[in-house]
């Protein structure tokens, strides 16, 4: 694809959203008022939100994305769902004083596109567990196609629209062969969004364990992204913490998200080898709740998929923030800021559970803070051994009452 072609696309995104930003109705679509533009019965959501000064407008276009949608807007916590878990496209006006360097650099030695005062058109991809980047053209054409709709529709219906908007939690506007037919007012509820297929069961861990009677223990399993990268890829913390015995285990990723599911089975199984089966676990992690959902339900555990509680509360997220921030401060080696973000994330979470005591636990750990010769270079999380590419897997051949017999989660799109 020629540059001309991506120009061509971000300039028809550009005409748009400035005619979006100048007219006076823009205001009545902001608190993240969420839009479904449903074109040949394909639904595609969009809102407007500024952020530092930046006029834009996310998209929702496939099932996962509007499923992390829903998580937002039927969220009472701000901080769910939790950094690193976006999942959404998003296209925005920028002015040069706003602009950030790699955003500059990108645009005048990639895109070899003339930076403007005002308005410069940016976009990003927002995926779970990946650094953002630009949109592709093909998703673009998408973006273009749904936001020309929504405009056109405004042209034609802004005051029945606006008039409504005050007893509407989601508006649908429905095209058929590029003509209105009809507009919805409705509630934010996402009924039609079916859930990924769960795996099937996973033979090893079920016939090692399936005589074995579940505690009195109820798990939750937390996972947070790091806001650092490797090569583009977010290392990801997964914390157990057992609610009758107050115990906190934190466990460590640091591989692409596709391979999260089989990951978290190896390390269910060391989990429930040392400390048995829980009767309930409560995960805020929908990959990690459907790889290993028909394994545990087999072994007569209880799981709950909840993505709008905040069990890690606003201590946790500020802890990472904190400790990140002070590694780009002290330049600190990647290694170094793994060891160091565990450790205060560790400290942190255990204090979510009333009865730990840690004997060496300072009033702020981060003052306690040793250079790297004196690290723990024996940290367990680090442990090659958990990630290696004998990882358990899904190997059977038996019946299991699932609609499709494929080992992978689904993702299939909607467009």
């Amino acid at each position: 694809m020629s540059n001309n072609k991506y120009h061509d696309i971000l300039q028809k995104i550009k005409y748009w959203l400035i005619e979006l930003k100048e007219n006076e109705y823009s205001d009545y679509f902001y608190d993240f008022l969420p839009i479904n533009i449903i074109i040949d019965n394909f639904s595609n959501y969009l809102t407007f939100e500024t952020i530092n000064n930046r006029f834009g407008v996310n998209f929702y276009l496939y099932d996962e994305q509007i499923r992390y949608l829903n998580d937002i807007i039927s969220s009472f916590s701000s901080l769910i769902p939790p950094f690193g878990f976006e999942n959404y496209y998003r296209v925005e006006l920028v002015d040069e004083k706003d602009m950030l360097d790699y955003e500059k650099i990108f645009y005048k030695k990639c895109q070899k596109m003339r930076i403007n005062k005002t308005d410069n058109i940016i976009s990003y991809t927002y995926e779970i567990g990946i650094d953002p980047e630009p949109i592709n053209y093909y998703q673009l054409t998408i973006i273009e196609n749904v936001l020309s709709h929504f405009v056109k529709a405004l042209r034609k219906k802004i005051s029945e629209i606006c008039n409504n908007l005050k007893d509407s939690r989601r508006i649908s506007i429905v095209f058929n062969k590029n003509k209105i037919e009809n507009i919805i007012y409705d509630g934010f509820f996402f009924e039609d969004i079916p859930d990924p297929r769960k795996k099937r069961y996973n033979k090893e861990i079920y016939e090692e364990f399936k005589e074995q009677k579940t505690t009195d223990e109820i798990c939750y399993v937390i996972s947070r992204f790091l806001p650092i990268s490797n090569d583009g890829i977010k290392p990801l913390l997964v914390f157990f913490i057992f609610e009758k015995s107050k115990k906190t285990i934190t466990k460590y990723i640091n591989d692409n998200v596709i391979h999260h599911a089989d990951i978290f089975m190896g390390i269910l199984y060391d989990l429930i080898s040392d400390e048995g089966l829980p009767k309930e676990m409560k995960f805020d992690n929908r990959i990690f709740y459907y790889a290993s959902y028909t394994t545990l339900s087999r072994l007569n555990v209880s799981l709950v998929l909840d993505t709008q509680e905040d069990y890690a509360t606003e201590k946790f997220e500020d802890t990472i923030s904190e400790i990140s921030l002070m590694a780009q401060q002290d330049n600190l080696k990647m290694d170094e800021l793994f060891n160091l973000i565990i450790e205060g994330v560790t400290l942190t979470t255990a204090k979510l559970t009333e009865g730990i005591e840690y004997a060496e636990q300072k009033d702020h750990f981060l003052d306690e803070y040793l250079p790297e010769d004196n690290l723990n270079k024996d940290n367990n999380l680090l442990d090659d051994e958990l990630f290696s590419d004998d990882e358990y897997e899904d190997d059977t051949n038996e019946d299991t009452n699932q609609e499709d017999e494929d080992d992978i989660l689904d993702d299939d799109q909607t467009q």
